[in-house]
């Protein structure tokens, strides 16, 4: 019987595998279906594997439907976990629907526009999707395919691409209730409800969601693989590690991270001491660490592959000629990322919490005052080594100090605390906490509260020691933080800590549906560094009134023009203009206004405010003088 269950939970993990390749080349044939007679094999192919896999899902709901029937008697708990789930993908979704429609900008734009490209060249050759499909010169492959299939549903509409970054949110929301009930069984379903609810909060999780970046990828993935680690369903964990490795780069520190947690906590529970070397061969029998070692070889091929294939491995120059991207200790920078790491959107008070709640639990052990052992131990060694090897990573590793790059940082640390405090919850009748205190509501008030102030800091930047310690921007309407470790962009992703950063987003869209925007004008702003791409890319869709990167017949292109590219180009102005300025940019309008009156006639100046974001002043003039090359 015993492997009976063991070949059907082999069998259930492949298909599930089998299903997210179905639904990718399922997918891609639906984009490409203009073309099918060009690939019939494959088209062929992908429809007889779509309907092996109906009949398997049909065939596993079956039994699952007869596994709920018999075990009736526990319909109760299972009622509990069902209502628990549903309240924390509830939640998930809920705090981020607002995001559903934005539009990419940056990094985001950039690896959107390599995605775009991707799936437009698209021939179903490995190693076409090989190369095209590693954006940036990253490995993506895991994080960039599945977000193609939104992509080729939904070509150039970035809404496509979200909702599947939704679905990974949410499934990952899924793993989060499932991996507390594990640890915590003793626990009520709405801690673990509280539980996952807090970590999906998290502001860099929650306030980047619409930011297209690979980065995301790690939470999903590490999430995923804490659950078949714990469930210990090892196809899925080998899988899970594939994705992780085929994100970025980091995703294969991430989990050596992990491993080598695991392994130190396997060291320090063997009850009968063994040689560091037959310890450590005996824990290469166990399945994270095979399935670790096939992740390591398939990231090697990769790279083998890829740059035989003509890849080449992303390297910034610095202004020293010596490279930017390059493993060096300046002490300043080092200083600076670690300032990153424990003050931004309140991380501080989440540090303060884990060393405040493992100086407990380390007292109450110590002392003999905790009678039951931390179950699952190795989880949080696992993941305080994950966000060690990271902070260590990004430290000695100069490149960009964007703060997106730290999301995994800041979502292990939120999932730390929540384990800790799990634990000392757990053994309250041996810390002598009154009973009456252990029923109360105080807990879930201060959960609600911690949960309250993420929610908030992931949408507007609130947490004043973020905002003493980080140089801010003035945006007319509050401040926003410039995390640039030179000090001197004044956007750009370094404001990407939170949501807060999109605000131009919706004032761009306003300001062009002020001045019904149309062929015959100008949008100027004032130098490249101020251009939050309200063009370039972007067409104006004058039936819905918006930018959009999808062109049509209602889409006419923006016609964009930098006050630098005026005196240094020959370009002929159209006989309207709008100029969009925000105190962001630290232009004065004084400043552009005797700039606009050599050339334009001012016919009136309006603004807009977007709450808790920022102000957007903009002029609408007609040309009076036009500019001649050279002067």
């Amino acid at each position: 019987m015993e492997l009976k269950e063991r070949t059907s939970s082999w069998i259930f993990q492949a298909g599930i595998i089998a299903t997210v390749a179905g639904i990718f080349m399922s997918a891609a044939c639906i984009n490409k279906r203009n073309v099918a007679g060009q690939y019939w094999q494959i088209f062929a192919f992908t429809v007889t594997a779509d309907f092996l896999l109906l009949l398997f899902w049909i065939w596993e709901t079956k039994k699952g439907i007869k596994r709920l029937g018999s075990g009736f008697c526990q319909y109760s708990k299972q009622a509990e976990t069902i209502l628990g789930i549903c309240l924390v993908l509830g939640w998930g979704f809920a705090t981020r629907a607002i995001q559903l429609w934005d539009t990419p900008r940056w990094d985001a734009l950039t690896y959107y526009t390599m995605l775009i490209s991707a799936c437009e060249n698209f021939d179903f050759k490995f190693l076409t999707f090989l190369q095209d499909f590693s954006l940036a010169s990253h490995p993506t492959l895991a994080y960039a395919g599945l977000a193609a299939i939104g992509e080729f549903l939904w070509p150039k509409e970035y809404t496509g691409v979200l909702l599947v970054q939704l679905f990974l949110h949410l499934l990952t929301g899924f793993f989060l209730y499932k991996i507390f009930e594990k640890i915590f069984p003793e626990h009520s379903w709405i801690r673990h409800t509280f539980s996952a609810c807090l970590v999906l909060t998290t502001p860099m999780v929650l306030g980047t969601f619409s930011y297209f970046h690979p980065d995301a990828g790690t939470i999903y993935f590490f999430i995923f693989m804490l659950f078949c680690y714990l469930y210990k369903k090892n196809l899925l964990l080998l899988f899970s590690m594939l994705l992780l490795v085929q994100t970025k780069e980091i995703g294969s520190l991430v989990i050596f991270g992990f491993v080598g947690g695991v392994f130190l906590n396997y060291m320090i529970s063997q009850k009968q001491k063994q040689s560091f070397l037959k310890s450590f061969i005996g824990f290469l029998k166990e399945p994270l660490a095979i399935c670790s070692m096939i992740a390591a070889i398939s990231i090697g091929l990769y790279f083998g592959i890829y740059l035989k294939t003509g890849g080449e491995i992303w390297n910034i120059p610095g202004k020293d000629g010596s490279g930017f991207s390059t493993i060096r200790l300046i002490p300043d920078f080092f200083a600076f990322k670690w300032k990153q790491y424990f003050f931004l959107n309140f991380n501080w008070l989440i540090w303060i919490g884990i060393f405040f709640s493992a100086a407990i639990l380390i007292y109450k052990k110590v002392s003999g005052r905790m009678k039951e052992q931390i179950k699952y131990r190795e989880i949080a060694i696992g993941i305080f080594a994950v966000i060690l090897i990271q902070m260590l990573f990004y430290s000695i590793y100069i490149t960009y100090t964007l703060p997106r790059y730290h999301v995994l940082i800041d979502c292990g640390s939120v999932f730390l605390l929540t384990f800790l405090v799990g634990n000392i919850w757990r053994n309250t009748e041996n810390f002598r906490i009154k009973e009456r205190f252990k029923n109360s509501v105080i807990p879930y008030m201060i959960m609600l509260l911690w949960g309250g102030m993420m929610l908030l800091e992931a949408y507007v930047t609130v947490d004043p020691i973020s905002l003493r310690v980080f140089d801010s921007q003035d945006t007319g309407h509050g401040k926003i933080l410039r995390c640039d470790y030179e000090g001197e962009a004044i956007q750009r992703d370094y404001c990407v800590y939170n949501y807060q950063y999109t605000y131009l987003n919706k004032a761009y869209n306003q300001v062009l549906k002020d001045v019904d925007y149309h062929e015959g004008m100008d949008v100027l702003i004032w130098n490249s560094n101020t251009n939050d791409q309200i063009f370039g890319d972007y067409f104006w869709d004058t039936e819905k009134r918006r930018r959009t990167l999808k062109s049509g017949d209602n889409a006419i292109p923006i016609r964009g023009i930098e006050r630098e590219m005026i005196d240094k180009q020959e370009i002929l102005l159209q006989p309207e203009a709008v100029f969009v300025l925000s105190p962001q940019f630290i232009i004065t309008e004084k400043d552009a206004e005797d700039y606009l009156q050599q050339y334009y006639e001012i016919r009136y100046k309006g603004f807009v405010i977007i709450p808790f974001g920022g102000k957007v002043t903009y002029y609408v003039c007609d040309l009076v003088k036009q500019i001649e090359v050279g002067q």
